[in-house]
């Protein structure tokens, strides 16, 4: 059984198991109140479609089931002193808009003129915001713009219902999702004519239902459901609203021939710990997202959040052949360096996959699993008993139980040291698959080690060396609020060049730093610790170590600020973990260790 197993399928959303009475069971405030298709031609303004159609009448239309009583006085005839008061929401609690006839939204959703076609549209009524992207079908003649319509050009706008208070990053991703059906319905209509065909279909079946009755509150549901029947469009269209609520992606095709591929990147990583948690305590941010995206190195590895096979089978058609590829080397156990020279890519490549897979909500950035890292329980874990995912890795490890596993790791554990409740060594796979079961599920995290050097000068005092210590505890909380301009540099390293921190040997290796270290981590001429003070030189020197020791922390003092975690220096120096921690223990006097989390990949612990 996978962790997965409990959402519903991409083929029983196709089949029509999982419509709108079931999403609203699970709506969040990213969720689309409705989704409207308008048009204006000629003919005037036109509703075609809205999704969903069910009807939803005010508290005040409902009839009252003791009118007919002739023992008790009508509302009517009752004298109130009281103000009355006036709901102004137009959203009914099961998540429906309501206060809008189909002719009021048509006039308020359909631009009249091309002028205000072609950019973003945005229309906030109460507490809805309506946005969209209106387009002009054939508003060329000859060349020459035309200011007024011609009896063969028609507008239409595809509009999404939204919460007044969704973040503006969120109003923007609908205006984008607008704006490739606008174009994607352009192209199909100069191809094949789609979208007028589509229209006169629509617009049949409205001005046929229309003219047998005009005030029947079930007109709608039989106009909008008959256009379902005989639309392709309107089955696209409501294939579009189900997989937002339900999955946060949209991967559609128009006509069978144009793909529409969005993520929703709140409502994805919300049902990502959903599914692990069973709530998702915080929303994500965009750019916290970006800082993990920037934050990848070549000796980071990832790991898929859903199993492979259904990864595969979930990608469009048209999907990278490397893309596919790369999913099937993909292992937790190896670096993104040493799956780039096993599928023969370009690392550069590979990182954008990599970060295409994360923005996707398909996999997550972390550290090689080995026998020396360090893991512990997440803050937010649910370490109930009788949690769901006590039973689900009772289905993956039935010899094992879960609270039990947790508790090892209730304080920063190796991964060599991990042991059963016995004292007895597990077997070694089965050691690998539960760290892996537990991190694809948020439950642990890594805990990396950092270090400050911190020499006293003997010459200033305490005081000094307190301001300076007081100074350098801050960058961790610096390095994981960087400007958003800090871009990733992708770069070769050549012989004699001193831009990224690491030995000139490694030709072949990528190095990605942040542009801003660059300047600042380039080696010093002259003595050795030129950018310490006299008394603070005196302090290192003061330590009992040998020359080349001394030289090797000279050449490390550049990550030795707490920004850098031993796995990163071992990478960028090409040193043994023997080796820098020999090096830690002659130097402890002057250094501090600190041990956390890898703020911009594990952002995911300690936010609500």
């Amino acid at each position: 059984m996978s962790f997965i197993d409990a959402y519903p399928t991409q083929g029983e959303i196709d089949e029509g198991k999982y419509r709108s009475s079931n999403l609203r069971m699970t709506k969040s405030d990213s969720d689309p109140i409705g989704l409207f298709l308008v048009t204006y031609s000629a003919g005037g303004e036109k509703l075609l479609f809205r999704y969903p159609y069910e009807s939803t009448l005010n508290p005040d239309e409902k009839k009252s089931d003791y009118s007919n009583n002739r023992f008790i006085m009508k509302d009517s005839l009752i004298v109130s002193y009281e103000v009355p008061k006036y709901d102004y929401s137009v959203v009914a609690r099961d998540g429906l808009l309501t206060g809008f006839s189909d002719k009021a939204l048509a006039n308020l959703l359909a631009p009249t003129k091309p002028d205000f076609c072609g950019q973003k549209f945005e229309v906030k009524i109460n507490d809805v915001n309506f946005v969209g992207f209106p387009t002009v079908v054939n508003v060329m003649k000859d060349g020459v713009h035309c200011h007024r319509l011609q009896q063969t050009d028609f507008v239409f706008n595809v509009v999404f219902a939204l919460r007044a208070w969704v973040s503006p990053e969120m109003v923007a991703t609908y205006q984008d999702l607008s704006r490739q059906l606008a174009v994607a319905l352009c192209h199909e209509e100069h191809r094949v004519g789609y979208l007028s065909t589509q229209k006169q279909t629509m617009l049949s079946i409205v001005d046929d239902y229309s003219s047998h009755v005009e005030t029947d509150c079930t007109l709608d549901a039989a106009i909008f459901s008959k256009c379902l029947e005989s639309s392709s469009l309107a089955k696209t269209l409501r294939k579009v609203y189900d997989d937002i609520c339900l999955t946060g992606t949209v991967q559609v095709y128009i006509n069978n021939w144009i793909a529409i591929n969005l993520c929703l990147k709140p409502k994805v990583s919300g049902l990502v710990f959903q599914r692990s948690w069973g709530d998702c305590p915080f929303v994500l941010q965009p750019q916290v997202l970006q800082r993990c995206i920037k934050a990848i190195r070549p000796y980071h590895a990832f790991l898929l959040t859903e199993e492979e096979r259904i990864l595969v089978d979930s990608l469009p058609l048209d999907a990278s052949p490397t893309l596919v590829k790369l999913i099937r080397v993909s292992s937790p156990l190896k670096n993104l360096q040493s799956l780039a020279a096993e599928a023969d890519l370009d690392m550069r490549q590979v990182v954008r996959l990599v970060a295409s897979l994360v923005y996707w909500g398909k996999a997550m950035i972390l550290f090689p699993l080995c026998e020396t890292n360090n893991y512990m329980v997440a803050p937010l874990t649910n370490t109930s008993l009788n949690s769901l995912l006590v039973q689900r890795f009772q289905d993956h490890f039935p010899d094992l139980s879960l609270p039990m596993i947790l508790s090892e790791f209730s304080m920063p554990c190796a991964l060599k040291d991990h042991r059963d409740v016995l004292g007895v060594q597990q077997n070694p796979g089965q050691d690998v698959q539960v760290v892996i079961w537990l991190m694809r599920h948020r439950l642990i995290f890594q805990v990396h080690t950092f270090i400050h050097l911190l020499p006293k000068d003997a010459n200033a005092g305490k005081s000094q060396a307190q301001y300076r210590l007081r100074m350098l505890s801050k960058s961790r909380h610096k390095a994981a609020n960087e400007d958003d301009d800090d871009d990733i540099d992708l770069e070769l390293s050549r012989d004699n060049d001193d831009r990224f921190p690491g030995p000139s040997n490694r030709l072949t290796n990528l190095r990605l730093v942040p542009s801003s270290m660059k300047q600042r981590h380039h080696s010093q001429p002259g003595e050795l610790f030129a950018k310490f003070t006299a008394g603070e030189r005196q302090t290192i020197f003061a330590c009992t170590a040998k020359e080349e020791d001394l030289l090797l922390l000279e050449r490390l003092s550049k990550y030795l600020n707490g920004q850098f975690h031993l796995e990163a220096i071992m990478f960028y120096e090409n040193i043994r973990r023997s080796q820098l921690v020999a090096l830690i223990d002659k130097f402890r006097d002057i250094l501090l260790i600190k041990q956390h989390e890898e703020a911009d990949i594990a952002y995911w612990i300690y936010m609500r």
